[in-house]
């Protein structure tokens, strides 16, 4: 039966130190120069799910921007409220139509408008109206009392 031997190191210890140097120098490189430049230029392709989870939350940007714009719609209708309430000499709180604004959120949770169900729960509803009924109601009494000190 024939043995096997190792064969013998062609190459001395001070070539293969020299060749991990060379290597070690070209990842140090890499992670310095080529790896920057690379996600700075945005050359490196997403995967088909990275994809859409990067599409699925500029849709959820846009979103957010869009409720933003509408609270600043709606915190100007309030203002205007407010100026008629004055003028008219009624409390800016209202408790019953604070209910029935809390009442529609919740109505509008439950159903759109094709009857199709929402995910969204009655309990966030309130939540999120009733503090931007108090957000809204608090800013207004703010300026009101700003108003009133000048």
């Amino acid at each position: 039966m024939p043995v096997f031997k190792p064969s013998p190191k062609l190459s001395g210890g001070s070539v293969s130190v020299s060749h991990s140097l060379s290597c070690m120098c070209l990842i140090l490189f890499s992670y310095v120069y080529v790896i920057p430049f690379i996600y700075k230029y945005n050359l490196i392709t997403m995967l088909p799910e990275e994809e859409k989870l990067d599409e699925i939350r500029k849709r959820i940007d846009e979103i957010d921007a869009a409720i933003v714009d509408l609270l600043s719609k709606r915190m100007a209708y309030a203002k205007q409220i407010k100026a008629v309430k004055v003028r008219m000499n009624m409390p800016i709180k209202d408790r019953r139509r604070e209910e029935m604004v809390i009442g529609n959120w919740c109505e509008h949770a439950r159903r759109n408008k094709r009857g199709a169900a929402y995910d969204l729960s009655e309990e966030m509803m309130k939540k999120m109206a009733a503090l931007i009924i108090e957000y809204t109601v608090n800013n207004e009494l703010l300026a009101n009392n700003s108003n009133m000190s000048v």
